[in-house]
Parts: structure tokens; sequence; C-alpha cells
């Protein structure tokens, strides 16, 4: 015969469903406070990877790694290598004559620019790429130290490293100026980082076109930079007029531009297809070698050499 319940049963039952209760309140309120933690967690993350995204959407150089102590001598260098490289810079000199032009041709001097450029001496460079002849003409007073790091490139055979154009976003910039070989990007990472061109280009969202000019047209160089007075052998030449490119980032100075048809030509031939993929910091480390295995159809600047230099000033 079940007895009745006393008033320590009733007690005792109630506090341990208090007890219970209590227990599951907090076992739920930890796990509330577990997920606003997590959450916490991914919306700093995100905002993390967000600015990062941001801050490298131009054609900043990123991801500069520190500079590895390298032998400045050839011994760093095969000997098999050595040859290659003595053999490529020969014959791709010879060869790029073919299709480089000497004087500015009529159609250049009425290129538009929406403003007046400085006027200054000019001098011809040709580059010979895997699409195709590029001729540059390099106007030194447009940016009078971002042109001299440039000739001071073809002149020490920069390119003849087989440069990558790397990070070609399909209308709008081609990004390139990391040498095929580690040793000859050390080797033009210890002159140091330029100070920055005067930009001659108007700043600002508002100075982005006028009268239908766009600030920057097709087929300008520039250098890139990561900030102020960044600039270092990184480079870019814009597929389509763009009005956003210097605006804020006024270290994005014109320095040259593309002169004839066959060089647009060329231009539009670039290889696009991966974008940004290609990592700067496997190409300073490995070269081409990273280059050529993960991403086989990229397009390469051969060698540039001056075909004449202060041929005008205009």
């Amino acid at each position: 015969m079940r007895r009745k319940a006393n008033a320590d049963d009733l007690y005792s039952t109630r506090e341990s469903n208090d007890f219970s209760d209590d227990h599951l309140k907090r076992r739920k309120r930890k796990k509330w406070q577990t997920v606003v933690v997590i959450l916490s967690a991914c919306l700093i993350v995100f905002y993390v990877i967000e600015k990062l995204r941001y801050k490298f959407a131009i054609e900043q150089p990123q991801n500069k790694m520190e500079v590895r102590e390298i032998k400045n001598d050839d011994s760093f260098l095969p000997r098999s290598d050595l040859k290659q490289e003595e053999n490529r810079g020969a014959a791709s000199k010879t060869a790029q004559m073919k299709g480089c032009v000497s004087v500015l041709p009529d159609e250049y001097l009425q290129k538009p620019h929406i403003v007046k450029p400085p006027n200054g001496p000019v001098s011809l460079v040709c580059c010979n790429t895997t699409v195709g002849i590029l001729n540059v003409a390099v106007h030194s007073n447009w940016a009078p130290i971002g042109a001299a790091r440039f000739l001071d490139m073809v002149k020490e055979d920069f390119f003849s490293s087989r440069v990558a154009l790397f990070r070609a976003l399909k209308g709008f910039i081609v990004q390139f100026g990391l040498a095929g070989t580690p040793q000859v990007q050390h080797n033009f990472d210890s002159k140091g980082e330029l100070p920055d061109d005067p930009s001659w280009l108007p700043l600002g969202p508002a100075g982005g076109e006028k009268e239908g000019v766009k600030r920057f047209q097709r087929g300008y160089l520039s250098f890139a930079g990561a900030g102020p007075n960044t600039r270092g052998t990184q480079m870019f030449i814009t597929f389509e007029d763009d009005d956003w490119l210097g605006g804020e980032s006024p270290w994005e100075v014109p320095f040259g531009r593309l002169v004839d048809e066959e060089s647009y030509k060329s231009l539009s031939k670039i290889y696009t297809g991966y974008g940004e993929s290609p990592e700067q910091s496997e190409i300073m480390d490995r070269g081409n070698e990273y280059l050529q295995n993960e991403f086989p159809l990229l397009d390469y600047i051969e060698s540039c050499a001056i075909v004449k230099e202060n041929i005008a000033s205009i």
C-alpha cells in the first residue's frame, strides 16, 4: 500500500526540480554564450578578410617578403643557367628589332590626355613578348624617377629574365615586374624603393573624367605601389581607359604609353584567365619555375631594349 507523501517528501521533490531547472538554464545560457562567441569570432575574421581584400584590390605589390641574404656573385646560378641567360639575352636583342619603331607616329601625338602632360624628352623602348611587340614611349618629364628606373631596368637586362605578365585583369590592367630569376629580383630590390613622382593627373574622385576623356588612358604605363614611396620594380599597363586609377593613389603616375597599333594588338592578346591567382611571394621565391608549373598559359616579356633615347621633346 503506497504511503502518502509527507511534507518533507514534497519539499525534497520541489527542491530537486528546482535544481534541475536551474541546471538546464545554466546549460542553455552557456550554450548560447558559446554560440555568441563563435559568431563574434566569425565576424571578426570576415572583417579582417574584407579589409585585406580591399587593401590588395588594386595593383599594389602585395605579400612583400623579407629578402633573404643571397650571394651577389654568379656562383648563385648553376653554370647551365648562366649560359642559358647569356644566350637568351643575345638572341632576344637581335630578334626584337623586328617590329620596333624608331620614330613616333603622327597618331601617337594626337592621342588624348585628360590634361596636358609635362613637356620633355622621349625615349623609345621595344619589348619582345610571347604575344608580340610592345613599343613604349618613355616620357622622362611625366614621371622622372619612375622613367629613370624603367630605363635602368631595360639597360641592365632585367626583362631578359622572362618577366611574367602575372596579374592580368580583363578590362582593367596587366601587372608585371617580378624577375623570372630570384637573383635578378634581389639585385634590384637592394636598390631600395623609389620616392613618389609628383602626379600630373587630377586627383580625387572628381578628377576621373573630363569632357569624355578618362584619367588613365589605355596603354599608359605606371609603377605600382603599396602606399606612398613604395615603388620598386612592379608596374602595370591599362587594358582600357579608366577613371579610377591614380585618383586615390597618387604614386600611380604614368611614365610612358604604348606607341603603335601593333602594340595595342599585342596588349589585347595577353592571357587574362588566371586573374589574381599567381602568388607574388612564390614568384619572388621560386621565379618562373613556380609559374610554369602552376600557370602554364601565362604570357611573358622576354626582353626589352632601348631603340632611341631622347629622340624628341614633346
